[in-house]
């Protein structure tokens, strides 16, 4: 999606995947753009991305949503050359700190949502209409990019759902989200659970708000610590409880 925002914007699009801290190919990658600001999240891209930033004199900014540790000479030697860090909360930069990371170099700016789109009566109706939910059956979604194992949770929604069923014979149940790989190991789960027919995969979806409209329940499931999702506030929003 934002692939695709950027590129109607007529924005220089580079692509491809960073494997870590020692992948140069990121690196020669990076020191190719035209950017005036590299802005950087996923832990993995920081060492390719502000190194490039650096040896070019440009800018680069760390953003951090996430609260698991980084690693010490991540803290002590890298981000000491970024020009700013970010931390998507209070938790966020209180955990970076304790990496090593100078209290003062950190700037929080919570995340946003906008709430003219996001909001209650945005078009939830249609939208069950269009999955065929039956008149007055229970909604129970998951929203987020779609792993097996770990990550966002998504086993253990499944697994809930199960039980959920067994009180509530009605409910529907709908993962939205991107496909991964992994997926085929959730379709294995969902025919091991009985669930066929009652959990629908959406794949990738760009129109949201008519989702968390639609649904009664959306489930946050997540293992890592994120600080704050964006799909509670969005659900949030929308007046779905989480």
């Amino acid at each position: 999606r934002l692939e695709s925002a950027a590129r109607a914007a007529r924005c220089e699009v580079v692509t491809g995947r960073v494997l870590g801290a020692a992948d140069v190919l990121s690196l020669f990658r990076f020191l190719g753009t035209k950017a005036d600001v590299i802005q950087v999240d996923p832990g993995r891209e920081w060492w390719p991305a502000v190194l490039a930033a650096k040896l070019t004199g440009r800018k680069s900014v760390i953003v951090r949503h996430q609260m698991e540790s980084i690693r010490p000479v991540t803290a002590r030697w890298l981000v000491p050359l970024a020009s700013a860090v970010v931390a998507a909360a209070g938790a966020v930069k209180d955990a970076l700190t304790r990496c090593g990371v100078p209290a003062d170099r950190i700037r929080v700016i919570p995340g946003g949502v906008d709430t003219e789109s996001f909001r209650p009566g945005a078009g939830g109706a249609s939208w069950r209409l269009s999955q065929g939910v039956p008149v007055g059956a229970p909604t129970i979604g998951i929203v987020g990019r779609v792993s097996a194992v770990g990550g966002k949770g998504h086993d253990d929604f499944l697994d809930a759902a199960a039980k959920i069923l067994l009180r509530v014979p009605a409910a529907r149940f709908f993962v939205v989200g991107m496909k991964t790989p992994e997926e085929a190991g959730l379709d294995a789960r969902v025919a091991a659970l009985r669930l066929e027919g009652r959990v629908t995969f959406t794949g990738f979806l760009h129109d949201l708000p008519p989702v968390y409209d639609g649904l009664d329940v959306v489930v946050m499931a997540s293992r890592t610590g994120e600080a704050i999702p964006l799909v509670l506030q969005e659900a949030q929003a929308c007046g779905k409880p989480v």
